[in-house]
């Protein structure tokens, strides 16, 4: 085997083995990238059904504004009982003596 042809013979196993690991490199990030894709639409379909769970489970602005109507209309109610509290202690005492 002469030297030329040896380099010409080196050159070519150099070149195939940089395309095998090149090629090697680029299937795994290939690999990668489908499983980022993949996991990307899972976690879309996962945010779409978060959505539907909330606009079907949790109260609405309006809701809400009833609630706090509701709520403020019966501590004005417990207020207003505690304001009298005292005067109907007293009534007590006063029938017990």
């Amino acid at each position: 085997m002469d030297d030329v042809s040896f380099l010409d013979w080196l050159f070519k196993a150099f070149a195939a083995a940089c395309m095998a690991v090149i090629g090697y490199f680029t299937k795994c990030l290939v690999d990668d990238v489908r499983v980022i894709e993949r996991d990307a639409a899972e976690t879309k379909l996962e945010n779409q059904k978060l959505r539907t769970h909330v606009s079907e489970n949790y109260a609405t602005k309006t809701d809400m504004h009833t609630s706090r109507l509701e709520y403020k209309d019966e501590l004005k109610r417990l207020h207003e009982r505690l304001d009298h509290l005292p005067r109907d202690i007293i009534q007590l005492i006063r029938k017990e003596q």
